[in-house]
């Protein structure tokens, strides 16, 4: 017998050494050992998004399909050797914190306690809660201190791929986020003079000409790099275009003031 498995063969007056691989199989699926299947529920095939582990830094539960954002590594490197750094080499960990809107987020394949290490997906396409405040809205974002849930919005870290009909909160949806997730162009305002290879906090806003807002912290903001010419405006802010290039925001065009 090796890693579990019995050598192909009759075993007399017992089940056959087939039968034993496949229960041996299946208990490492339910044990969620095996990559085509997790501890909190059946899946068929390679899961369509990327795993990690994370823990959950934050006083509350996370359950299966919760969000965290994402707060840095558990195990920081440091240099070449010690036990932070070989932790980070073989298995880096996350620090999970309470979501903040336009931040970096991961989703919980699997429920987490506060205070303990879970699988998270952090790129790809996975299920998830959304309060969704308009049913045109194609994106999604972390919502400000949900644990539960995204927020919808005319853009976004993810894309909804579906949604539950209707808007409100706690409605499932299909979202792609990460690497492959969403990109499109984001809609917003700067003030006064925007030099180029600077950087600048934009305020967002939707398609529809309305300012974005997140949870309490009010105005949708995200910062966005220049590279191409020094622009300026009236203090009252004008129009700007932005695009996501490989994880950065980048201004695309400006408001002729």
């Amino acid at each position: 017998m090796t890693n579990g498995r019995v050598t192909p063969g009759p075993i007399k007056g017992q089940l056959s050494a087939r039968a034993l691989n496949r229960a041996q199989e299946a208990a490492e699926i339910v044990l969620g050992q095996r990559d085509n299947g997790t501890a909190g529920g059946p899946s068929v095939g390679p899961v369509p998004y990327t795993p990690i582990l994370a823990k959950n830094n934050t006083t509350g539960a996370v359950r299966r399909w919760g969000v965290l954002s994402v707060a840095g590594v558990v195990f920081t490197p440091s240099g070449a050797t010690g036990n932070a750094t070989q932790q980070f080499q073989d298995q880096p960990v996350l620090s999970g914190g309470l979501p903040t809107g336009g931040s970096a987020f991961v989703v919980a394949v699997e429920p987490i306690a506060a205070g303990k290490i879970g699988r998270v997906a952090v790129a790809g396409v996975v299920q998830a809660k959304i309060n969704v405040v308009s049913a045109g809205d194609t994106f999604a974002t972390a919502k400000d201190g949900d644990l539960t849930q995204l927020t919808s919005s005319s853009s976004g870290e993810a894309t909804i791929l579906w949604k539950e009909s209707g808007t409100g909160t706690g409605k499932w949806a299909l979202v792609r986020f990460g690497a492959a997730g969403a990109a499109g162009i984001r809609l917003g305002k700067v003030s006064g003079t925007w030099t180029k290879g600077a950087t600048a906090s934009v305020t967002q806003w939707k398609g529809d000409g309305s300012q974005a807002v997140t949870g309490t912290s009010g105005p949708l903001t995200f910062t966005a790099i220049n590279r191409a010419q020094t622009v300026t405006g009236p203090t009252g802010g004008y129009w700007v275009g932005c695009e996501s290039i490989d994880g950065t925001w980048h201004l695309e065009w400006a408001e002729c003031v």
